[in-house]
């Protein structure tokens, strides 16, 4: 069962990157790549949005995953009497629980204020509306360095609650 949810985990990542790209190309701006990583993916656009355009490109992505939640909780909640599965654990003997809570890490990471997640496009695009626009390098370095220890605090608190079986937690990928 292991397998099967780190792959449902990759699509799923990769459906964000794709939406990421409709959206922008909704609004003309072309997508030269998508590239998946191990903790997700990056859709490289060859231009660099208007504000009022980077916000609803980078909200596609948690979107993707917080749709998903809600079909897998509805599907939870009609098909299962007890409530265990609002538990919020990741175990691999269990698929679609995990699939929710999964989704919804993901989604909640992805929209933690830090550049260059989501969360970080998102608070990038929202303080451009409201100050004078600032280049793109110096806004960045800017978000990175104010939040960096945020980052660093939410990742070893996620991780610590992590639980899976000694030997897989090196093998989630």
């Amino acid at each position: 069962m292991q397998w099967y949810l780190k792959k449902v985990v990759r699509w799923e990542a990769l459906a964000g990157d794709v939406l990421h790209s409709f959206v922008s190309q909704r609004y003309g701006v072309r997508v030269r790549s998508i590239t998946l990583l191990p903790l997700g993916g990056i859709a490289a656009l060859e231009d660099v949005p208007e504000p009022r355009q980077e916000v609803p490109i980078a909200l596609a992505g948690p979107a993707v995953n917080l749709v998903i939640a809600g079909v897998v909780l509805g599907f939870l909640v009609v098909s299962r009497s007890d409530r265990s599965f609002l538990h919020p654990i990741i175990n691999t003997e269990d698929l679609w629980p995990s699939l929710l809570w999964a989704n919804l890490y993901v989604a909640l990471f992805n929209l933690i204020p830090a550049y260059p997640m989501d969360g970080g496009r998102i608070l990038r695009g929202w303080l451009a509306r409201k100050t004078d626009y600032v280049p793109e390098h110096r806004a960045q370095r800017c978000l990175a360095h104010r939040t960096r220890p945020t980052r660093a605090r939410f990742l070893a608190r996620q991780l610590s609650r992590c639980r899976l079986p000694c030997g897989e937690a090196g093998n989630w990928w």
